[in-house]
């Protein structure tokens, strides 16, 4: 590989603007080896390791790793095929109520109050520290509650609100972590 060629790799690989950014995945892998103690013992007795158990490091590496996927896609790609459209367009003239189950940091989240601002969007999550970085990072945003609502909840105990239903559901990255996806 030229020096170029290099240089311009590892630039991508160490800019938290970049699609190669990578840092957030070794973040993860760095959680790892904190939570080995807590691994071996999962392993040795079944019963698995809740979400928040884990070191803070695997919360803040996944979002760092899943972030620019977001801000890249989620808006300007994945809703838009949705429904040939039709998804977005509900989303754009408003009165829609979105639940974003497994919301973590709530970057999925604050992403589509942002860019549908005549729509309210609840961020829903497991882990208390994720659900209060996710408020703090919607306030910075100037989001506030008439728009944006993040609480506590898991996927199987997540409150309903008016006439008991969501008019669009998400789930990013996250399906895999529940206790009983099915």
């Amino acid at each position: 590989m030229s020096i170029v060629v290099s240089e311009l790799l590892l630039t991508g690989i160490v800019n938290e603007t970049s699609a190669a950014y990578v840092a957030g995945g070794f973040q993860v892998l760095r959680s790892f080896y904190k939570d080995a103690p807590k691994l071996l013992d999962a392993f040795t007795t079944g019963k698995g390791i809740v979400w928040g158990a884990h070191d803070k490091d695997l919360f803040e590496g996944t979002e760092r790793m899943f972030k620019l996927g977001y801000m890249a896609n989620l808006v300007s790609s994945w809703i838009p095929a949705l429904d040939n459209r039709n998804v977005e367009q509900a989303l754009k003239k408003g009165g829609l109520k979105v639940a974003d189950i497994g919301c973590g940091y709530g970057v999925s989240t604050i992403l589509m109050a942002k860019a549908y601002p005549n729509s309210k969007f609840y961020g829903y999550d497991n882990h208390a520290e994720s659900i209060e970085s996710a408020r703090n990072k919607a306030k910075e945003d100037g989001l506030d509650e008439d728009r944006i609502i993040f609480n506590i909840a898991s996927f199987t105990n997540f409150p309903l609100i008016t006439n008991d239903d969501y008019d669009l559901v998400t789930f990013f990255d996250c399906l895999h972590d529940m206790e009983d996806p099915q």
